[in-house]
């Protein structure tokens, strides 16, 4: 396996990463299964020291996700979807 270099660049952007999709109450369109992935090389199926960095970035977003949502006019499911074994996969769900 190929070394990872740029670890604390990398980890540095990933907790000022910010929300990548702004909600609107005036919004008038459909969520349909809307999602965002944390960790699309999948960095984390390393190990879990690589791993939980994205977690909870993705705990954090959700709470952020969940505040903002609090006043949309329309019905909606807001969920997280993890995998045991594929990092790459997690993802914030908005329906």
């Amino acid at each position: 396996m190929k070394k990872f270099r740029g670890k604390k660049k990398y980890f540095t952007r990933l907790k000022t990463h910010t929300v990548p999709y702004e909600i609107t109450n005036d919004q008038s369109e459909w969520f349909d299964f809307w999602h965002t992935h944390y960790d699309w090389q999948g960095v984390g199926n390393t190990n879990w020291k690589m791993r939980k960095p994205h977690l909870d970035v993705l705990f954090e977003h959700f709470k952020l996700y969940e505040q903002k949502l609090k006043t949309f006019p329309k019905p909606f499911q807001l969920f997280i979807i993890l995998h045991d074994t594929d990092s790459s996969s997690d993802a914030i769900y908005i329906h």
